[in-house]
């Protein structure tokens, strides 16, 4: 678990999310390996969240502040993963903001994309 939080906060430096990304690569492969990493980390929080969600309702729990202090069976929320997903939302955005959006376009498509997904999971 050390060693995975020390590589994902390595990826939380500017310079290793843009190259994570290829914002500085106008390959299409760059592209489709942000979006299958940003798929991975979207799917894993989101499996989490339903599994603390479980947690919550099994035990009757009113407020999540109190899951860590009344349950210990309550797996503890992958912060790194939420971290980096986050991280790289917030590159995107400005990659967008900077480039515009006629040379954003692959990188605003795969922001749309990815926006679509997490709004579908928030629903599900």
């Amino acid at each position: 678990s050390l060693q995975l939080t020390l590589v994902l906060n390595s990826f939380l430096e500017d310079c290793q999310v843009t190259q994570l990304l290829g914002l500085t690569d106008s390959r299409k492969e760059k592209r489709s390996l942000s979006a299958s990493l940003m798929k991975l980390l979207l799917k894993m929080t989101s499996s989490h969240t339903n599994t603390l969600l479980d947690c919550v309702e099994e035990e009757s729990i009113s407020s999540i502040g109190d899951i860590h202090v009344e349950n210990n069976k309550c797996p503890v929320p992958p912060h790194h993963l939420y971290k980096l997903l986050l991280c790289l939302h917030k590159h995107i955005l400005a990659f967008c903001y900077a480039k515009g959006p006629a040379e954003a376009g692959s990188v605003l498509e795969l922001l749309r994309d990815h926006v679509k997904l997490l709004l579908a999971t928030q629903v599900i």
